[in-house]
Protein backbone atom coordinates (compact mmCIF):
# COMPACT_ATOMS: atom_id res chain seq x y z
CA UNK A 1 0.00 0.00 0.00
CA UNK A 2 1.05 3.59 -0.44
CA UNK A 3 2.31 5.33 2.70
CA UNK A 4 -0.88 7.28 3.06
CA UNK A 5 -2.98 4.11 2.97
CA UNK A 6 -0.75 2.38 5.57
CA UNK A 7 -1.09 5.25 7.98
CA UNK A 8 -4.86 5.24 7.46
CA UNK A 9 -5.08 1.45 8.05
CA UNK A 10 -2.95 1.69 11.17
CA UNK A 11 -5.16 4.35 12.65
CA UNK A 12 -8.20 2.12 12.15
CA UNK A 13 -6.67 -1.08 13.63
CA UNK A 14 -8.47 -1.79 16.94
CA UNK A 15 -5.59 -3.90 18.39
CA UNK A 16 -3.14 -1.16 17.68
CA UNK A 17 -5.52 1.35 19.20
CA UNK A 18 -5.96 -0.68 22.43
CA UNK A 19 -2.23 -1.18 22.77
CA UNK A 20 -1.43 2.43 22.26
CA UNK A 21 -4.22 3.36 24.66
CA UNK A 22 -2.84 1.01 27.31
CA UNK A 23 0.62 2.53 26.98
CA UNK A 24 -0.38 6.11 26.86
CA UNK A 25 -0.01 8.02 30.13
CA UNK A 26 -3.00 10.18 29.34
CA UNK A 27 -5.37 7.20 29.53
CA UNK A 28 -4.32 6.06 33.10
CA UNK A 29 -2.47 2.97 31.84
CA UNK A 30 -0.72 2.44 35.22
CA UNK A 31 -4.05 1.66 36.79
CA UNK A 32 -5.22 -0.84 34.15
CA UNK A 33 -4.41 -4.51 33.82
CA UNK A 34 -2.62 -5.81 30.76
CA UNK A 35 -5.29 -8.50 30.52
CA UNK A 36 -7.91 -5.95 29.72
CA UNK A 37 -9.43 -5.45 33.28
CA UNK A 38 -10.28 -1.89 34.18
CA UNK A 39 -10.36 -2.53 38.01
CA UNK A 40 -7.72 -0.83 40.19
CA UNK A 41 -5.75 -2.96 42.72
CA UNK A 42 -7.14 -2.05 46.17
CA UNK A 43 -3.81 -2.73 47.88
CA UNK A 44 -1.28 -0.81 45.83
CA UNK A 45 -3.86 1.44 44.12
CA UNK A 46 -2.28 0.69 40.77
CA UNK A 47 1.18 2.01 41.71
CA UNK A 48 2.81 -1.41 42.19
CA UNK A 49 4.03 -0.46 45.70
CA UNK A 50 2.45 -0.56 49.16
CA UNK A 51 1.57 2.83 50.65
CA UNK A 52 3.63 3.61 53.76
CA UNK A 53 0.62 4.69 55.75
CA UNK A 54 -1.17 1.34 55.28
CA UNK A 55 1.64 -1.13 55.99
CA UNK A 56 0.44 -1.65 59.56
CA UNK A 57 -3.10 -2.42 58.38
CA UNK A 58 -2.32 -5.06 55.76
CA UNK A 59 -2.04 -8.80 56.44
CA UNK A 60 -0.10 -11.17 54.21
CA UNK A 61 -1.62 -14.57 53.42
CA UNK A 62 0.90 -17.42 53.43
CA UNK A 63 0.04 -21.00 52.42
CA UNK A 64 0.02 -23.56 55.22
CA UNK A 65 2.64 -25.61 53.38
CA UNK A 66 5.07 -22.70 53.25
CA UNK A 67 8.46 -23.70 54.68
CA UNK A 68 8.65 -20.47 56.68
CA UNK A 69 5.86 -21.76 58.93
CA UNK A 70 7.99 -24.79 59.91
CA UNK A 71 11.12 -23.56 61.75
CA UNK A 72 13.98 -25.97 61.43
CA UNK A 73 15.52 -27.73 64.51
CA UNK A 74 12.62 -26.85 66.78
CA UNK A 75 12.89 -30.11 68.75
CA UNK A 76 16.63 -29.65 69.02
CA UNK A 77 16.27 -26.19 70.55
CA UNK A 78 13.62 -27.40 72.98
CA UNK A 79 15.76 -30.32 74.15
CA UNK A 80 18.82 -28.09 74.57
CA UNK A 81 16.80 -25.54 76.56
CA UNK A 82 15.42 -28.25 78.87
CA UNK A 83 18.91 -29.72 79.37
CA UNK A 84 20.35 -26.30 80.24
CA UNK A 85 17.56 -25.64 82.75
CA UNK A 86 18.11 -29.02 84.40
CA UNK A 87 21.86 -28.45 84.56
CA UNK A 88 21.44 -25.00 86.11
CA UNK A 89 18.96 -26.38 88.64
CA UNK A 90 21.35 -29.18 89.60
CA UNK A 91 24.28 -26.77 90.00
CA UNK A 92 22.25 -24.35 92.11
CA UNK A 93 21.02 -27.18 94.30
CA UNK A 94 24.52 -28.63 94.65
CA UNK A 95 26.22 -25.38 95.65
CA UNK A 96 23.41 -23.88 97.73
CA UNK A 97 22.37 -27.04 99.57
CA UNK A 98 23.14 -26.47 103.29
CA UNK A 99 25.99 -28.58 104.61
CA UNK A 100 27.32 -29.19 108.08
CA UNK A 101 28.85 -26.50 110.26
CA UNK A 102 30.36 -27.32 113.60
CA UNK A 103 32.37 -26.38 116.64
CA UNK A 104 34.92 -28.56 118.40
CA UNK A 105 37.13 -28.10 121.45
CA UNK A 106 40.56 -29.19 120.27
CA UNK A 107 43.01 -28.59 123.10
CA UNK A 108 43.09 -27.17 126.62
CA UNK A 109 46.34 -26.45 128.45
CA UNK A 110 46.88 -24.94 131.86
CA UNK A 111 49.37 -22.11 131.42
CA UNK A 112 49.39 -20.63 134.90
CA UNK A 113 48.52 -21.69 138.44
CA UNK A 114 48.20 -19.22 141.31
CA UNK A 115 47.49 -19.92 144.98
CA UNK A 116 45.62 -17.34 147.03
CA UNK A 117 46.47 -16.91 150.71
CA UNK A 118 43.54 -18.92 151.92
CA UNK A 119 43.85 -22.68 151.82
CA UNK A 120 40.53 -23.35 150.07
CA UNK A 121 40.93 -21.79 146.64
CA UNK A 122 43.11 -21.92 143.55
CA UNK A 123 43.13 -20.01 140.24
CA UNK A 124 43.98 -21.67 136.93
CA UNK A 125 44.50 -19.97 133.60
CA UNK A 126 43.70 -22.33 130.77
CA UNK A 127 44.40 -21.75 127.09
CA UNK A 128 41.64 -23.33 125.02
CA UNK A 129 41.63 -23.86 121.24
CA UNK A 130 38.28 -24.17 119.46
CA UNK A 131 37.80 -25.17 115.81
CA UNK A 132 34.95 -23.65 113.79
CA UNK A 133 34.28 -25.59 110.58
CA UNK A 134 32.23 -24.67 107.52
CA UNK A 135 31.77 -27.23 104.73
CA UNK A 136 29.39 -25.09 102.66
CA UNK A 137 30.22 -23.42 99.34
CA UNK A 138 29.51 -20.01 100.85
CA UNK A 139 30.72 -18.00 103.83
CA UNK A 140 29.33 -18.49 107.33
CA UNK A 141 29.42 -16.45 110.50
CA UNK A 142 29.75 -17.87 114.00
CA UNK A 143 28.25 -15.71 116.72
CA UNK A 144 27.39 -16.03 120.41
CA UNK A 145 30.33 -18.37 120.97
CA UNK A 146 30.39 -19.57 124.57
CA UNK A 147 32.70 -21.84 126.50
CA UNK A 148 31.79 -23.38 129.85
CA UNK A 149 34.33 -25.16 132.07
CA UNK A 150 33.04 -27.69 134.57
CA UNK A 151 34.38 -30.26 137.01
CA UNK A 152 32.26 -33.09 138.34
CA UNK A 153 29.22 -31.55 136.55
CA UNK A 154 29.72 -28.27 138.41
CA UNK A 155 30.33 -25.16 136.31
CA UNK A 156 33.42 -23.29 137.44
CA UNK A 157 34.07 -20.81 134.58
CA UNK A 158 32.35 -19.17 131.66
CA UNK A 159 33.80 -17.35 128.64
CA UNK A 160 32.27 -15.56 125.62
CA UNK A 161 34.04 -15.21 122.29
CA UNK A 162 33.70 -12.56 119.62
CA UNK A 163 31.88 -13.33 116.36
CA UNK A 164 34.02 -15.02 113.73
CA UNK A 165 33.62 -15.12 109.93
CA UNK A 166 34.49 -18.46 108.31
CA UNK A 167 35.39 -18.77 104.65
CA UNK A 168 33.74 -21.34 102.42
CA UNK A 169 34.85 -24.96 102.94
CA UNK A 170 37.39 -24.09 105.61
CA UNK A 171 38.11 -24.39 109.32
CA UNK A 172 39.13 -21.52 111.56
CA UNK A 173 40.75 -22.02 114.95
CA UNK A 174 40.11 -19.59 117.78
CA UNK A 175 42.25 -19.53 120.93
CA UNK A 176 41.21 -17.94 124.18
CA UNK A 177 42.61 -17.91 127.70
CA UNK A 178 40.00 -18.52 130.34
CA UNK A 179 40.40 -18.00 134.07
CA UNK A 180 39.10 -20.83 136.22
CA UNK A 181 38.66 -19.87 139.85
CA UNK A 182 38.10 -22.76 142.24
CA UNK A 183 36.69 -21.59 145.55
CA UNK A 184 35.49 -23.34 148.65
CA UNK A 185 32.05 -23.89 147.10
CA UNK A 186 33.54 -25.40 143.91
CA UNK A 187 35.88 -27.96 145.50
CA UNK A 188 38.76 -25.53 145.67
CA UNK A 189 40.52 -27.32 148.48
CA UNK A 190 40.65 -30.68 146.69
CA UNK A 191 41.87 -29.09 143.44
CA UNK A 192 44.51 -27.18 145.43
CA UNK A 193 45.74 -30.37 147.03
CA UNK A 194 45.94 -32.07 143.60
CA UNK A 195 48.02 -29.27 142.12
CA UNK A 196 50.29 -29.16 145.17
CA UNK A 197 51.02 -32.86 144.68
CA UNK A 198 49.55 -34.00 147.92
CA UNK A 199 47.81 -36.80 146.04
CA UNK A 200 49.32 -39.46 143.88
CA UNK A 201 48.18 -37.80 140.63
CA UNK A 202 48.86 -34.19 139.66
CA UNK A 203 46.42 -34.05 136.75
CA UNK A 204 43.04 -32.41 137.00
CA UNK A 205 40.07 -33.55 134.97
CA UNK A 206 38.07 -30.69 133.40
CA UNK A 207 35.18 -30.73 130.94
CA UNK A 208 34.75 -28.03 128.29
CA UNK A 209 31.42 -27.34 126.59
CA UNK A 210 31.43 -25.02 123.58
CA UNK A 211 28.39 -23.69 121.72
CA UNK A 212 27.68 -21.12 119.02
CA UNK A 213 25.16 -20.00 116.42
CA UNK A 214 26.03 -20.20 112.73
CA UNK A 215 24.46 -17.86 110.21
CA UNK A 216 24.69 -18.23 106.43
CA UNK A 217 22.75 -17.27 103.28
CA UNK A 218 21.49 -14.13 105.04
CA UNK A 219 18.68 -15.92 106.89
CA UNK A 220 19.60 -19.52 107.72
CA UNK A 221 20.68 -20.21 111.30
CA UNK A 222 22.02 -23.31 112.97
CA UNK A 223 23.20 -24.02 116.50
CA UNK A 224 26.17 -26.28 117.23
CA UNK A 225 27.62 -27.62 120.48
CA UNK A 226 30.56 -29.77 121.47
CA UNK A 227 31.81 -31.24 124.71
CA UNK A 228 35.28 -32.54 125.41
CA UNK A 229 37.25 -33.45 128.52
CA UNK A 230 40.98 -33.35 129.24
CA UNK A 231 43.37 -34.51 131.95
CA UNK A 232 45.63 -31.52 132.53
CA UNK A 233 48.77 -31.23 134.63
CA UNK A 234 48.47 -28.49 137.21
CA UNK A 235 51.62 -28.91 139.34
CA UNK A 236 52.59 -25.64 141.01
Amino acid sequence: FPLSMAQKFSSRDPLNTATSGARGPENGSSKRSLRGSNEVCPTCEGTGMLPRGRKAELVALIPYSDSRLKPSRTKYYVIVAIAICLLLGFLLGFFLFPRSVGIRVVTANIVNVSLPKDNSSIVLKVKVAVDLSNTNFYHAKASQIQLVVSRNKLDVAHKKFQSVAIALRSTKQVEQTITVNFTKSTHGRSVRNICLGWYVGVNIYLTYTASCNFQYLASSREQATDENSFYEPCRV
